[in-house]
């Protein structure tokens, strides 16, 4: 009898150490979520003129996803108050981009424009296409980068 007991207790050693495991591995990645949400809410409010945190700001979207991520991980690992932080991080990022989602119209009317965008690929790019175009697509700004 001792050692089928303790042949069931090898058996459930895993299952314990597996939920351990989860126990703690859940809150730091919701919270490393969280984290990232909350910095992309900064940089997409950041005013400083500082070239990192410029670089930085072009991904503040896509950090903000993290955030959403997080209410969803923590809701799973059982952190009610972590999650509910989440919930207003979320609700922060959200409410940041809401403008970009449903404009409002207020927008005062406008003449149409023809830009273009071209990448010179460090000097390896053709200048004559890219004057060539210009003049076919009658292109009133050009940006080159």
């Amino acid at each position: 009898m001792v050692n089928a007991l303790g042949q069931q207790q090898a058996a459930v050693e895993p299952i314990a150490r597996r939920r351990g495991l989860l126990r703690w591995v859940l809150p730091v990645l919701g919270w490393l979520l969280l984290a990232a949400g909350a910095a992309g809410i900064g940089l997409h409010y950041n005013s400083r003129v500082w070239e990192p945190a410029v670089l930085a700001a072009s991904f503040a979207s896509y950090l903000m996803v993290g955030a959403l991520v997080a209410v969803v991980v923590l809701g799973l690992a059982r952190r009610w108050v972590s999650a509910a932080v989440a919930v207003l991080v979320s609700a922060a990022a959200l409410w940041s981009h809401a403008p970009m989602l449903w404009p409002d119209g207020s927008a005062p009317p406008g003449t149409d424009l023809v830009m273009m965008q071209s990448n010179l690929f460090l000097g390896h790019g053709s200048a004559e296409a890219v004057v060539q175009a210009v003049r076919e697509r009658s292109v009133e700004v050009l940006t080159l980068e």
